[in-house]
């Protein structure tokens, strides 16, 4: 019993110091599996702020205000597009300015192949198209590779 506490303790104490350490970013998009209803529009605002990895110094913070509006085309098609507002914050010895402007453009089709029924053990499937189109200004770090940092 005694050997079992002592692992658990090692087992959990591992699992802390990982979590400390572990260095992520959140993913820019995320979606659920569901679509719009059949003629009907959804609007999504989402508002993102991101304190950046050393690596993308002299570039210090990313916010990004998103505005998606999507629409049911079909019973499962959905169609829409999306663009952001991005602020981007560099240090203030690094001499670059801030920028504050628009982002790429993404226009996206998501079609439900399955939607999940009561009982059953088969999660809801959803395939999805994404295309992004480079609206922003890379010069000012206003999309194109910049939003990759």
């Amino acid at each position: 019993m005694l050997a079992i506490m002592v692992s658990m303790k090692r087992t959990l104490f591992a699992i802390f110091a990982a979590a400390v350490i572990a260095s992520a970013q959140q993913p820019f998009l995320t979606d659920d599996a569901d679509t719009a209803p059949f003629r009907h529009f959804h609007v999504e605002i989402v508002s993102e702020f991101d304190r950046l990895q050393r690596l993308a110094y002299p570039t210090l913070h990313q916010s990004t205000n998103r505005v998606q509006v999507t629409y049911g085309l079909l019973e499962r098609l959905e169609v829409g597009m999306d663009g952001p507002l991005l602020s981007i914050f560099n240090a203030a010895n690094s001499g670059l300015p801030n920028a504050v402007g628009l982002g790429d453009l993404d226009f996206q089709v998501k079609y439900r192949v399955r939607t999940e029924t009561p009982g059953s053990r088969w999660p809801s499937l959803t395939m999805g198209l994404y295309i992004e189109v480079p609206t922003g200004d890379p010069a000012r770090q206003l999309g194109g590779t910049c939003q990759q940092l």
